[in-house]
């Protein structure tokens, strides 16, 4: 069970490192030059930065990181987190809906993380950015408890599925 738990506080250890806060404006992220590599960089931030307004991911302490908890966006919307032990896997589930801590980033999907005590697994979901785009997370592979194989399905507003590296990720947030 201790081996269950320390994987599974690995595994959100890889969601506090997952979004952040500057970026460009949401008139430059609709420009052309704006790259699906560039929406993922921000995204990325973004995102981190509404995981470090949850208090049980951010706990120290493995047994505290267990539970659920929602909070409100700055601006809008909510963001429900989960964790569970189920069977050998630990399951992190990070529910965005009309999520908006700043203006032009409203954030609706889901990210499921499931991995064993090893922390290896795999990351599932969809989180959509109003206006803006979707990541699609069905072939990102986690490797003690970070991402390490596979890719980031990224599609701009009326644009084409395009994967991205998931060493993409480490640009975003270096180590």
């Amino acid at each position: 069970m201790k081996k269950i738990i320390f994987s599974l506080i690995l595994l959100l250890s890889v969601f506090s490192a997952l979004a952040g806060n500057d970026s460009k404006e949401a008139a430059a992220e609709k420009d052309s030059s704006y790259t699906e590599e560039d929406f993922f960089i921000d995204y990325t931030l973004k995102q981190k930065a509404s995981q470090d307004r949850l208090v049980l991911l951010n706990k120290k302490g493995n047994m505290a990181k267990l539970g659920e908890e929602k909070i409100e966006g700055l601006i809008s919307g909510s963001l429900h987190y989960k964790t569970k032990v189920k069977g050998l896997k630990g399951i992190v589930t990070l529910t965005y809906s009309n999520y908006s801590d700043e203006e032009g980033w409203i954030f609706d999907g889901q990210i499921i993380t499931k991995a064993n005590m090893y922390a290896d697994g795999t990351l599932d979901g969809c989180v959509s950015v109003k206006n803006i785009g979707k990541v699609y997370y069905e072939n990102v592979i986690l490797k003690d408890g970070k991402a390490g194989g596979g890719t980031y399905g990224i599609e701009l507003e009326g644009g084409q599925k395009k994967e991205v590296d998931y060493k993409l990720y480490f640009t975003a947030c270096p180590e």
